[in-house]
């Protein structure tokens, strides 16, 4: 029911909204001023480079009014922007975000991921997050993020024909998370035989290095002083953050630049704080494993 509701009033909040063209105008310039104070600002730092505002700003105007609502008005800070119930509007996607959204975010903390989407089908358009973070709203097969690794999750779930169809993308950095490290699993969402939406989850870095360093207790679980497990993937990125890294992350970032690595990989794994989908481990070990 969530996927149906929220698809179908994703398509006529801007009419039920009823916004003349200078209230349109001023979902825009508040939207237009979150995207250069807020959130480019910080994703530049992240990336080494300025983002451009045009690759990232959404032209489609529902788009630029459910971001507003959600994200740019929103009084929670970043990072909190999923604690709004429901925005200020008459809206019928209002009406159900304020029915569902307090069962999903609870299932989001119960189980631990970074975030859970809701996406049609059609046009790609994400009609529901969690986080509310940038892309939000926006569509994944035409729009600032339609080449990412989300991208990819919601492609081959989209075209799934099995109802228990699941699909893990890799870890690779994601603008809209701020640079940071995030990998998708997707799953679609049928109505008998009628696919009515894909249900995307982001995958808990936290959660995954909780595990793999045993809450930072290396000693404790037997690994003694330099011991430590962490996970590759077939592009040979780790998928976890190394002992060293954690213990001392200056002293890790210096001996990265004492080494052949690539000075935009360095720059970005200090900027944003992880090495996950960027480090690459190529030790005969993890060939070895590789080749079976």
């Amino acid at each position: 029911n969530a996927m149906r509701d929220f698809a179908a009033t994703f398509e006529t909040v801007e009419t039920e909204i009823g916004l003349t063209s200078a209230q349109r105008q001023e979902y825009k310039s508040r939207l237009e001023s979150y995207y250069r104070e807020q959130y480019l600002p910080k994703l530049s730092e992240n990336l080494g480079y300025t983002a451009n505002f045009k690759d990232y700003f959404p032209k489609d105007p529902k788009v630029q009014i459910l971001q507003d609502l959600y994200i740019s008005s929103n009084e929670n800070p970043l990072g909190s922007k999923h604690e709004l119930n429901a925005a200020d509007d008459n809206s019928s996607y209002t009406r159900f975000h304020a029915e569902y959204h307090p069962i999903i975010k609870n299932y989001l903390e119960k189980f631990g991921f970074y975030d859970i989407f809701l996406i049609e089908p059609n046009n790609g358009n994400i009609v529901y997050s969690v986080f509310k973070e940038a892309d939000y709203g926006t569509s994944l097969t035409s729009g600032a993020y339609s080449k990412t690794n989300f991208a990819k999750a919601f492609e081959a779930a989209s075209k799934a024909k099995d109802t228990q169809f699941v699909k893990l993308i890799d870890f690779e950095p994601y603008h809209p998370s701020y640079n940071a490290p995030a990998s998708f699993i997707s799953s679609p969402i049928f109505d008998e035989q009628t696919l009515i939406g894909v249900v995307i989850f982001q995958m808990p870095i936290d959660a995954i290095n909780l595990v793999m360093t045993s809450g930072n207790n290396w000693e404790g679980s037997g690994l003694g002083k330099t011991g430590q497990s962490f996970m590759v993937g077939a592009d040979y990125t780790i998928k976890n953050e190394f002992r060293a890294f954690i213990e001392n992350p200056t002293e890790y970032i210096q001996v990265l630049k004492s080494t052949a690595m690539d000075k935009n990989i360095i720059a970005e794994i200090e900027k944003t704080g992880s090495a996950i989908g960027r480090q690459k481990v190529t030790t005969d070990s993890v060939k070895n494993a590789m080749s079976g």
